[in-house]
C-alpha cells in the first residue's frame, strides 16, 4: 500500500499549533511482545504514535519539536540490517524513513540517549503522554539530566505537559484518509455478512 505522508504531515502541523513555542513533543510506540521463547505476537505499534507518523515498526520514537514557529520532526528508528531482516523480514532504516513519512529527519535509534539531550538543551517545556508514564518518564528525566553535561551552555526544560488530550481531541473528527478506511472495513463486512446470509438455511 502507498504510503500518503501528506496525511501524517498535516496532523503533526496541526498539532504543533495546538502547542506552545520553544517545546518538544516526545512520542514512542508499543514494544514487541513475545509470545513464547523467540517467539513474538504481530506487532501493533502504539495508536498516537501511528496517528502521527504512519510508521509501523517497533523500537521508534516521534519527537517533533517547536521553535519560533518552525516545526522539525525527528523519528529514531531501527537501521537496517541485512542479518535481521533475513529472519525478522525487512527493516525501513533511517533513510527511507525520512523520505517516505514526510519528516525532517530520521535517526538511529542507537543514539537517541546520545543526541536527546541536545535536542532537549534551551527548551522550556516536553509534552509526552503521562498514560506511558512508567515507561517514558524515566527516560526523559535521564535525558534532562544529560543537558548539563552537553557543550550547549542552556538549561533543560522544566515543565512536562500531558499530550494526550490534544492528540485524542484531534483523533475524534475523523478525515477523510481515515473516513474512506472505514468505509472500505464496513464493505467487506457488509458483503461477508450478505454471502453468509445467501448459505444459510435451515438446520445449519
Amino acid at each position: 500500500m502507498k504510503i500518503q505522508k501528506d496525511i501524517f504531515i498535516n496532523r503533526r502541523q496541526i498539532l504543533s499549533r495546538k502547542i506552545k513555542d520553544n517545546s518538544c513533543v516526545i512520542i514512542g510506540t508499543n514494544p514487541l511482545q513475545a509470545r513464547s521463547k523467540d517467539t513474538n505476537y504481530s506487532y501493533r505499534p502504539d495508536s498516537d504514535f501511528y496517528y502521527l507518523t504512519g510508521f509501523s515498526e517497533p523500537h521508534a520514537l516521534l519527537v517533533m519539536i517547536k521553535s519560533s514557529g518552525v516545526l522539525t520532526s525527528i523519528l529514531f528508528c531501527e537501521e537496517r540490517d541485512s542479518f535481521k531482516e533475513m529472519w525478522e523480514g525487512e527493516i525501513i532504516g533511517t533513510k527511507r524513513a525520512k523520505s517516505l513519512y514526510g519528516l525532517c529527519d530520521a535517526v538511529a535509534i542507537d543514539i537517541v540517549d546520545t543526541q536527546m539531550p541536545k535536542i532537549l538543551a534551551g527548551l522550556d517545556r516536553v509534552y509526552f503522554s503521562m498514560s506511558s508514564l512508567s515507561k517514558l518518564l524515566p527516560k526523559i528525566n535521564h535525558w534532562n539530566e544529560g543537558v548539563s553535561k552537553t557543550r550547549y551552555q542552556s538549561s533543560a526544560p522544566r515543565e512536562f505537559i500531558d499530550i494526550d488530550f490534544l492528540i485524542h481531541e484531534m483523533r475524534i473528527i475523523k478525515d477523510k484518509y481515515e473516513i474512506d478506511l472505514m468505509q472500505k472495513s464496513a464493505d467487506i463486512a457488509a458483503t461477508a455478512h450478505i454471502i453468509a446470509m445467501k448459505k444459510c438455511k435451515p438446520g445449519m
